[in-house]
């Protein structure tokens, strides 16, 4: 029984063609350059490039990009997918991409790169975030041969740049990079990891920043070396975004010792709330700690400036709702993802990190059944809200997940959706029956 396995006996304990000439004599046939080369960018052009092995029916990279059977996405930032197939070969990308990915991948790797035309603006009438939506940072190459908007702060980044179809505007940047803070859709039907820390009902998030502040004082080693880049790049992904999430949770917990002091709740539940923050502080940590060590580049929480408008507000109703989504189900099954995840990764940093999670999160998940169970004992009218509730649980949607991360400890969808199957049925549902009762 996964109650027992969580330690959960009880819920709540081309070229241009040359026009014919007059002349007899032909024209001289145009050099056209086949392999890519950045230095022909022109002014607002970035350069994007697409990397990836090549279909098999193929033996070579060829001159376009129609020949990869996959390649890694992360470094399209304003081109469709289908414009791959028109990226020029990129020999010297190639190279690196081959020494990254080791001897075994160097005849069937190739990248690909095109000049991109940037959208760009001196200046726009800023816009209000629409609801169900929040702001992330979103970092682009400096275009190398100018901008015709420059930014104030950094003369080689566009002021203003169309990205995913919005007008934003320069925020920061490094040495190579402009950055822009970019909305994008709650991800209110997506499973995260902790408590979710709500502003107007949709969960928030603190951008990422190029900063070390937030990893461990000394550095967390993972195994690396024998990773392809597109499987490090993934796996840092993953473990930025959860770091996002743990970040996001202490706000969370925050938030909720206030509602139970505002709701009259007994001590203990304000103290294990607290203690749950300092657990999250050190979740945060860890994966921020871990996401570096597999990008190899400083990654933390930028400002959150959301936090400071989530509200106390709302009734005993109200909270035992919201615990009962984000505590009793969404920590449950974050602890039994972490537990699961740790069954299946062979790097021990990452291992440890993972159980040492499980157990936190099934605390939590603990204290959340707690809360309700609190709130229901007050008003017994709120269990039949909570069986509804439920009933009622949409899909979780989620992520595209290769299955190659899983010895990494990263769950594929399919894995994730037995998970959630599995807390629901086996944990969950039966804990709800308990509360009626």
């Amino acid at each position: 029984m996964l109650l027992a396995t969580l330690s959960l006996p009880g819920c709540w304990t081309g070229p241009t063609p040359v026009a014919p000439q007059a002349i007899a004599t032909p024209a001289p046939t145009p050099v056209v350059k086949v392999d890519f080369d950045p230095q022909r960018c022109g002014i607002d052009e970035i350069v994007e490039t697409a990397c990836g092995p090549i279909d098999d029916a193929f033996r070579t990279c060829g001159t376009r990009g129609d020949r990869l059977g996959q390649h890694d996405q992360l470094t399209l930032y304003v081109s469709a997918v289908s414009a791959v197939r028109e990226f020029r070969y990129d020999r010297a990308t190639t190279e690196t991409y081959r020494a990254d990915e080791g001897t075994d991948a160097s005849a069937t790797s190739c990248c690909y790169s095109q000049c991109s035309k940037l959208v760009v603006a001196a200046s726009v009438t800023p816009t209000p975030i629409p609801p169900g939506y929040h702001q992330t940072r979103t970092c682009i190459p400096i275009p190398p041969g100018g901008t015709s908007a420059p930014a104030a702060d950094e003369p080689r980044c566009p002021a203003n740049v169309q990205l995913a179809n919005r007008m934003v505007g320069y925020v920061t940047g490094d040495e190579a990079t402009c950055c822009y803070l970019t909305q994008v859709a709650n991800r209110t039907n997506y499973p995260i990891r902790g408590r979710a820390a709500r502003v107007d009902g949709a969960p928030t998030f603190a951008s990422t920043a190029a900063t070390p502040t937030w990893t461990w004082g000394a550095p967390i080693h993972v195994h690396v070396a024998d990773l392809a880049h597109d499987v490090r790049r993934a796996l840092a992904a993953t473990w930025r975004e959860a770091a996002q999430m743990e970040h996001a949770s202490i706000a969370s917990f925050a938030n909720l010792a206030l509602r139970l002091l505002a709701l009259g709740a007994p001590p203990e539940l304000v103290a294990a709330t607290h203690a749950a923050a300092i657990d999250e502080v050190a979740h945060a940590r860890a994966a921020f700690a871990i996401a570096l060590a597999y990008a190899g580049a400083a990654i933390g929480p930028g400002a959150f400036p959301a936090a400071a408008h989530m509200s106390a507000d709302g009734s005993i109703a109200d909270l035992a709702l919201e615990t009962f989504v984000d505590g009793c189900v969404g920590e449950t099954v974050a602890a039994l993802e972490a537990d699961r995840a740790a069954d299946g990764a062979g790097d021990p940093v990452i291992v440890a990190a993972l159980r040492a999670i499980a157990v936190d999160e099934t605390r939590h998940a603990q204290l959340a059944w707690a809360i309700v169970a609190w709130c229901v004992r007050t008003d017994p009218a709120i269990a039949a809200r909570l069986a509804a509730t439920l009933a009622t649980l949409p899909a979780p949607a989620l992520p595209p997940r290769s299955a190659a991360l899983v010895a990494h400890g990263v769950l594929d969808a399919p894995a994730l959706a037995r998970v959630h199957a599995d807390a629901l049925r086996e944990i969950v549902a039966p804990c709800v029956s308990a509360l009626a009762v």
